[in-house]
């Protein structure tokens, strides 16, 4: 299977309920264990989709489910904001503002002041937002840019490239200032998977050995 930024997943019974935004996948044993699906334009809702729901990925990229809409659209939210006492907060937690103010008597010409000042100092909560993934996997955002050892940019992902089963292969890494044509990496040559790059474990020089993956040439050079 091959999934792609963009790439439109479709239930069933036929209804388009949005795009692949993130490939869910254990950074170690390079296994993919779900998809991060965007839905909706102006108002936009991330879900965490298992990988045992794709049936499979069409001509197209599209991503094609077991399940229908209803199903779908009981999946957890990709991200959760958790209301936090403040007494219980940690390094990284954000203020609600929406709490940030003890109102006392009425508000004054529709709008609500504070009163002591020192009310509006006094949060009651902050706010914590988690990602609804498992442990010890990364959210990986397909278009993270791809290092080499020697530090160079190589590309960004394209695509990630599983077995039936999940698990990932090679990862296309689209041309850029570094190739002149999109190249096609194991998953072999990957030391790192953070959430916004790539990192791998070989040289630039070796990636530019690599066949073009639009010849449809894909052997892996053996040496360095």
């Amino acid at each position: 299977m091959q999934f792609k930024s963009g790439a439109g997943v479709i239930t069933v019974d036929g209804k388009r309920v949005g795009r692949i935004k993130r490939v869910i996948m254990t950074p170690r044993s390079q296994e993919v264990t779900g998809l991060v699906v965007e839905r909706g334009f102006l108002f936009t809702v991330d879900r965490v989709l298992p990988l045992n729901w794709v049936a499979h990925t069409d001509d197209n990229g599209d991503v094609i489910l077991y399940e229908d809409k209803a199903d779908f659209d009981g999946l957890p939210e990709y991200e959760e904001k958790l209301y936090i006492p403040r007494d219980e907060a940690e390094p990284g937690d954000q203020i609600d503002f929406a709490e940030a103010v003890y109102y006392y008597g009425s508000p004054r010409y529709g709008v609500g002041y504070a009163y002591p000042p020192e009310a509006a100092l006094a949060p009651r909560y902050v706010t914590r937002t988690v990602e609804n993934i498992p442990d010890g996997t990364v959210a990986l955002d397909i278009g993270s840019d791809v290092f080499s050892t020697d530090d160079q940019n190589v590309g960004h992902v394209e695509e990630v490239i599983t077995t039936d089963t999940g698990e990932a292969t090679h990862f296309l890494v689209a041309k850029g200032l570094f190739f002149q044509a999109r190249k096609l990496i194991p998953t072999d040559w990957i030391a790192r998977v953070e959430e916004k790059r790539v990192l791998l474990s070989v040289p630039a020089r070796l990636l530019n050995r690599l066949p073009d993956y639009d010849n449809h040439d894909w052997e892996v050079p053996l040496t360095m």
